[in-house]
């Protein structure tokens, strides 16, 4: 009977790492503007391309020893972070090729694990975001030509960064965290500029509006956030979330933002009236990130269930589905 017992208890032990693997979570999603590609990361540790344009597959590259939390292009570089403690350059054309790793290791000091990326509108810099949780929350400005720290903000927050975007004349840096907030600072300098204070759970992503007038963050309190930049006040709160709302970005030039939620669905909203002009949906499980293409034709979001969803971004249409491939290819490993 003891036997019989134990052999069950390893069938269902292996049973669950099987489910497990199956379902490799995305985290993060991105589109290039210049390049044409879609780039999609999760918990396999694996960044995933294809064209935006046909959807066909690229190439697959790993560098990571921890699921792939972030993502960020500029023109035809990406970056790429996880919670390994790194922060890793590729160049994407004419091939794909690693150009450098930002870590401890390399004389780059991020604390604990990298939460998220963004590079300066004209590519010159690159913000990454970490922290050690319930501790400190760390900015650290990079070069990313040179591997060299610009500027480190080693307190920029009480608690972990979850969300960092440039301005979009690249003037100041946006950050937002598990501590609540929502801060501004002065990429010259890294000087504070202002806070904005209104959230009740963790902070997960911010975004300005193409005119940096505005500023809208969405948290773990299932609610987005509207801030006007230069009062610093808060303009509205949007509601009607599910679940928490894990990824903000506001869609090309206007007040149209496009978030992702844990309640399986992708919502567009106008900040300006806060109505929720259309969803996308399709998704099966917990979606984690959305992005827009720069004129905002075309959405795309991942999440819980491993699959990457494309819809019309004017009217909603579901476009097409990419998959998760049955058996992970083993890609090379990028240089430490």
């Amino acid at each position: 009977a003891e036997a019989r017992v134990k052999e069950a208890e390893a069938q269902l032990a292996a049973a669950r790492e099987a489910a497990a693997a199956a379902e490799q979570p995305l985290h993060a999603v991105a589109f290039s503007a210049e390049g044409g590609l879609l780039a999609a990361g999760g918990e396999d540790r694996l960044v995933r391309l294809w064209s935006s344009e046909t959807g066909a597959a690229v190439d697959t590259i790993t560098g990571h020893n921890a699921p792939v939390h972030g993502l960020a292009f500029a023109g035809l570089r990406l970056a790429t972070a996880a919670p390994d403690g790194a922060a890793i350059v590729w160049n994407t054309s004419p091939e794909w090729t690693w150009i450098r790793t930002l870590s401890p290791s390399t004389g780059v000091m991020l604390v604990d694990r990298v939460t998220a990326l963004d590079f300066s509108p004209d590519g010159s810099l690159l913000a990454a975001g970490s922290g050690d949780p319930s501790r400190s929350g760390q900015l650290v400005i990079l070069n990313p030509a040179d591997g060299t720290v610009v500027r480190e903000l080693p307190d920029a927050h009480s608690d972990t960064v979850l969300g960092v975007e440039f301005s979009p004349d690249g003037v100041y840096l946006a950050s937002c965290g598990a501590d609540k907030f929502v801060k501004v600072f002065e990429t010259a300098t890294g000087s504070f500029v202002k806070a904005f204070e209104g959230h009740t759970h963790h902070v997960l992503g911010v975004s300005w509006r193409a005119d940096g007038k505005v500023l809208a963050s969405c948290g773990a309190d299932n609610a987005v956030k509207v801030w006007d930049f230069t009062s610093g006040e808060q303009r509205t709160t949007i509601g009607g979330f599910g679940k928490e709302v894990t990824s903000i970005q506001f869609i090309a030039e206007g007040s149209l933002i496009l978030t992702s939620c844990g309640d399986r669905l992708v919502r567009r909203h106008n900040v300006d009236n806060g109505q929720n002009t259309v969803n996308y949906g399709g998704g099966a499980d917990f979606m984690y990130a959305a992005a827009t293409t720069p004129d905002g034709k075309i959405h795309v979001a991942g999440g819980q269930d491993s699959v990457l969803r494309v819809w019309n971004g004017d009217n909603g249409q579901a476009l097409f589905n990419f998959e998760p491939p049955p058996q992970t290819p083993p890609p090379a490993q990028a240089a430490r």
